[in-house]
This record gives C-alpha cells, sequence and structure tokens, in this order.
C-alpha cells in the first residue's frame, strides 16, 4: 500500500495532489493488485477520481490478477454514481472495451446497458464488427 492508497482511504484530496505533484506513482498496485483509481471507482470517490485521471495520469485499464479494471468496479456502484464514474472514466481514456465486462461475472444493470449503448453512438468506434453487447 503507497502513501496515495492512504491519501484515497482518508479521502485527503489535498494530499493526493500533494503526493501527484512529487512524482508519487499513480499506477502502483497493492497486495491485491488494485490501483488507487479502482479504489477511488469502488468507493465511489469522483473528485479523487478526477483528479486521479487529470493530474496524475492515472492508467484506468490496469488490471488486477482476477482481470478487473476501474470500470469493473465502478459498474458496482449504485445509481446514478455507477454511471457517472464510469463516464468519467471514459472520458478520461479508459478503454471502451472493458465497458463490455467479458471477464467480470456480473451482467450490468439495465440502465447501465443504456447508458454504455448511448454513451457508445455520442462516441462511434471505427470498426464495430467485434462489438458485442451483452
Amino acid at each position: 500500500e503507497t502513501a496515495l492508497h492512504r491519501a484515497l482511504k482518508a479521502g485527503n484530496a489535498e494530499m493526493i495532489q500533494e503526493l501527484l505533484s512529487r512524482k508519487a506513482p499513480v499506477n502502483q498496485q497493492n497486495n491485491n493488485g488494485e490501483t488507487v483509481l479502482m479504489q477511488a471507482a469502488k468507493a465511489g470517490n469522483m473528485e479523487i477520481a478526477g483528479i486521479l485521471l487529470r493530474d496524475g495520469f492515472a492508467n484506468a485499464d490496469i488490471t488486477t490478477p482476477q482481470g478487473w479494471c476501474a470500470l469493473h468496479y465502478a459498474e458496482l456502484l449504485k445509481p446514478p454514481h455507477d454511471i457517472e464514474m464510469v463516464q468519467l472514466l471514459l472520458d478520461n481514456g479508459a478503454d471502451r472495451d472493458n465497458i463490455l465486462w467479458r471477464r467480470q461475472p456480473v451482467k450490468p444493470s439495465k440502465q447501465m446497458q443504456r447508458f454504455v449503448m448511448e454513451w457508445d453512438q455520442q462516441h462511434p468506434i471505427e470498426s464495430s464488427s467485434d462489438w458485442d453487447y451483452w
């Protein structure tokens, strides 16, 4: 567990910013394989997730040994926080293919499925031959 992980647990956005300004390793994983961004997504902490993505250049596509990424954790939040976090991640470069939750045993809610289809229409991909919704 890094200083960034501890600052997130404390909910200390100012400390997160200070650590990032000192080049703290934003994508380092803890013993469970989780990055600070994954934990922020799991906690629904939009403020810190935004700081990590915008100021720390966090990589939203890193996976745990079980194959989970920040998008997977975000999908498990209660509505409307799930969609807000997923949108934040996608708007900041998360890989849209992770939206398909192919490696996750949890089927997305109907509301999440609608959001994903609407988001995809607003952000078309060049080739949709392998694009497969649930």
